[in-house]
This record gives structure tokens, C-alpha cells and sequence, in this order.
């Protein structure tokens, strides 16, 4: 690789997963290449956010390298100002573009997004479901995987599994944690010793935490947030790894799931049907089929030996997207 001086230009919050999670990976993947990168983070408060476009403008480093990643809403606010401010400083800027709802956010704001995108060097998405979107809307892009992280994950075959089920998905509406406990009331009437992990964190953590205190069944529990280095060990605490969300793409933690040999039952909503085979290396549901879901458990559930070869598959599949194997696409993605 030429020797370059990136920076990264993201929304970014410490021990989160999702596009942080992403920015941590290869901001430490980069350092241990010699590669000169560096954040610049754009979560701030509403007021600071004014003046961040001047800041980033005015920020020594002499890099040459403006790698952006975004997503919708208040997501895409890296790809406005690290754009414009690379286009004035003659930067070579690259922008990945993360999360499962392109669809709709290009239907709400096609001139926004297009006139972004389009002023990239390259657009990277990390799922062939964005890049079918993109190309249909005439935006050039290429498919780049995101990087899974080895260090803190270990594989652990379940010979048997337990009723024990695990959720690690921000709590927001998107992702649909409803789905994940009003299944959870089913399976803990045939199975009285299930529970239910819920890691992470959200603006309806208050609603869901009083929806499980009214319904009066035990057993589901509220972790918070976890620090991504440990994350890998509360996942193996558990059997079942349930990804609930409406809308999706290459979610870390699906990864991380697969990583640990925990069985995985998604939504196949989104770009997820790209990296899960139903019955193969994974298992799919419609979204929001409560008794779909259900069904899925309670088969895993009676039929660990069924199990083991396809979360055999999933550990190879985790395989595919690590540094090793993505390393030179990386590297390409800058020399270009």
C-alpha cells in the first residue's frame, strides 16, 4: 500500500456498536499497518455542530484521505460536511455508506443523497442489497465488506443448547425488541426455565422495561450497554441469538453471533438474506412473525444435532469478512 494519511470522518460513540463499532475495527486495523489515520468525530450537540464544518476545514494533519461513513437522518450529516470540506481542501474522499433503510431515505431526500454521493471519489457499501439500490438510482458504488473483529470472540460448539436467548440491538423502533420478548412470553410457558439477555441500549429502554414489568413474566433481563470488547463473552452466556430488526445490512453483531457458534435466527429483511441461508447458516423469519420465530426456536431447541453443521457454517461464514481476508480489498480501496 502507498503510504497515505487518512482520516476518518463518523459519527462516533465509544464501546457502541453499529458505524462506531465499524470506525474502531479499522482505525485499529489501519495502526497496526503503519497506517497514518486518525477520527474526526462528528456526534456533538446541536449548537457545536454548526461550527464542526469550520473545525474539520481548519484541522492540521495534512491528510490526503477523506474517509467518510454515514448513514440516514442525522447519519448522513458526515457525508454533507466531510464532502464539502474535502471538495474545497482537494481531498481524496471516499464514503461508506452503512444501514439497512437507503430505500426510504432516498425516496425522502433523492436530491440530498445523490448530490452527495455522486461528488465522491468512491462510494463503498458493505452489502450487495445497498449496491442494488444505489445502481438503480444511477449512483456509482462498489461492494465492500465490513471488517469483523477476532480479538474477544470465542467459538464454543453447543452440544446441547438451553432455552437461553440473546438480543444485542440498540432499543430503538427499528429494530423491533417487541418482537424478540412477546416470542419470549411463549417459549417461557413451555420451557420455565427460559430467559431472555436484551444488551444494549435506547430511547424506549423506559417503554420496554415497563412493557416486560406489566406482563408479569420473569426471566428477561436488561443489560445496558457493553463494551465491545466484551461482548463476545455475554453472547457465548447464551444459546440462541435472535436479531429482530425491520430494516438491516451487515450488522456487527449478527457477525459476532456467528463468530461464537451461537445459532441465529434473523429477520430476513434488508441485505441480510445475503449473508444468511435459511437452514444452512442461519435461520430466517418474516418480520414481526411472532409464532415464525417461535417455531424457529423450538426446533433449535429439539434438534441440537441439526444444529451443529450449520453453526459450523456460520463460523466459516464469520471467517470470510476478517482482516485477513479483507485486508487487500482495503488497501486497494485507498491506492485507488
Amino acid at each position: 500500500m502507498k503510504m497515505h494519511k487518512i482520516l476518518v470522518i463518523a459519527n462516533y460513540r465509544k464501546s457502541v456498536g453499529g458505524i462506531a463499532g465499524q470506525v474502531d475495527i479499522l482505525l485499529d486495523k489501519l495502526n497496526t499497518e503503519s497506517v497514518s489515520s486518525e477520527l474526526f468525530n462528528t456526534k456533538t450537540g446541536n449548537l457545536k455542530r454548526i461550527f464542526l464544518p469550520f473545525t474539520l476545514f481548519f484541522k492540521n494533519g495534512h491528510h490526503d484521505t477523506y474517509h467518510i461513513h454515514g448513514c440516514s437522518g442525522l447519519g448522513f450529516y458526515p457525508v454533507i460536511i466531510g464532502t464539502i470540506v474535502g471538495i474545497i481542501k482537494r481531498k481524496k474522499i471516499i464514503i461508506t455508506y452503512h444501514g439497512g433503510d437507503l430505500k426510504e431515505f432516498l425516496e425522502s431526500n433523492p436530491r440530498l443523497v445523490k448530490f452527495f454521493l455522486k461528488r465522491a471519489d468512491l462510494v463503498t457499501v458493505p452489502s450487495q442489497y445497498l449496491l442494488d439500490i444505489l445502481n438503480k438510482n444511477k449512483i456509482e458504488a462498489v461492494y465492500l465488506p465490513n471488517i469483523i473483529r477476532e480479538d474477544n470472540i470465542s467459538f464454543k460448539l453447543r452440544k446441547t443448547i438451553r432455552p437461553t436467548l440473546i438480543v444485542t440491538r440498540s432499543l430503538e423502533k427499528v429494530y423491533n425488541i417487541p418482537l424478540a420478548i412477546n416470542a419470549f412470553y411463549k417459549i417461557k410457558k413451555k420451557y420455565g426455565d427460559a430467559e431472555l439477555f436484551i444488551v444494549g441500549d435506547g430511547s424506549l429502554k423506559k417503554e420496554l422495561e415497563l412493557k416486560v414489568k406489566d406482563s408479569g413474566v420473569t426471566g428477561i433481563h436488561f443489560l445496558g450497554r457493553i463494551e465491545n470488547a466484551k461482548i463476545g463473552e455475554v453472547i457465548n452466556k447464551a444459546d440462541i441469538f435472535i436479531n429482530p430488526t425491520t430494516a438491516d445490512n451487515m450488522p456487527l453483531s449478527l457477525f459476532e453471533a456467528f463468530a461464537c457458534g451461537i445459532p441465529v435466527i434473523s429477520t430476513n429483511v434488508g441485505g441480510l438474506p445475503n449473508f444468511i441461508q435459511d437452514n444452512e447458516n442461519g435461520f430466517l423469519i418474516n418480520s414481526n412473525d411472532v409464532d415464525g420465530l417461535v417455531s424457529k426456536i423450538d426446533f433449535i431447541l429439539n434438534n441440537p444435532d441439526a444444529v451443529l453443521p450449520i453453526v459450523e457454517a456460520a463460523h466459516a461464514t464469520f471467517l470470510k469478512f476478517t482482516w485477513d481476508r479483507l485486508r487487500s480489498q482495503y488497501f486497494k480501496l485507498y491506492d485507488s
